[in-house]
């Protein structure tokens, strides 16, 4: 079994959800989910026509132009109701960007959005380039390095190594802030321990559900109710 980071975090996170999801392949109560659209737009449309419009040498002016005219572009219309999100999210994203131009001696990255298998694992890296791990947060979360984070980063270095691509470090930028996080780097046998972890758990049929305040914003939280027997708001 290959697993993304997203789902190794989803089972950790609550093994009931994943099972519906991602063994059962249960189908979720069908609602518009806005946040992850919104999300999709800049990682698949925003974010990567700008890397493809801007030069190799831009100034911190053309960086912050190329970026408005692509957003301008690119930004999905029917997600208007989040534009003052999305507005918040472009000047996070080119205030990082002006940053990473004063110290990094390549600008351009070598890929965005490219997806990698290896080792068990698999995964879309954002962003790579001099070394550098980027992903991008169009959600504030909370705002500290969480053990996702760590076993996120460390799924992607594994899999960008085990392709030739050296990895210094993983960092997660919170694009309505430009806060930038930085977890430390976890090893291999790590990230190892976490996915035989998981295959031990599943292996043994746990699937019990982790109740938490996000249990309301589940899509299986009626089917769960059902066979738990209880609910939690």
């Amino acid at each position: 079994m290959s697993l993304s980071p997203s789902s190794l975090n989803q089972y950790f996170r609550c093994p009931r959800q994943w099972k519906y999801q991602r063994k059962d392949e249960v189908k979720p109560i069908q609602v518009d989910d806005i946040a992850a659209r919104f999300g999709v737009n800049f990682h698949e449309q925003i974010i990567p026509e700008y890397y493809r419009s801007i030069s190799e040498q831009p100034s911190a002016e053309t960086i912050a132009d190329t970026a408005r005219q692509v957003f301008d572009r690119e930004f999905d219309r029917s997600l208007e109701d989040l534009r003052g999100r999305g507005e918040a999210c472009l000047n996070g994203f080119i205030g990082f960007e002006q940053n990473r131009l004063k110290s990094w001696r390549i600008y351009k990255p070598l890929f965005v959005e490219k997806e990698f298998e290896s080792g068990g694992f698999h995964g879309i890296v954002d962003f790579y380039g001099s070394g550098f791990i980027v992903d991008w947060k169009t959600f504030e979360g909370g705002g500290v390095v969480s053990t996702e984070m760590v076993r996120q980063s460390a799924v992607y270095r594994l899999l960008l190594e085990d392709a030739g691509y050296p990895v210094s470090e993983v960092l997660f930028v919170m694009l309505p802030s430009n806060r930038v996080l930085k977890p430390l780097l976890a090893s291999r046998n790590w990230v190892e321990e976490e996915r035989q972890r998981f295959l031990a758990l599943t292996g043994r049929g746990e699937y019990s559900p982790h109740r938490s305040a996000f249990c309301k914003y589940c899509p299986y939280v009626l089917r769960c109710f059902h066979e738990e027997r209880w609910l939690w708001w």
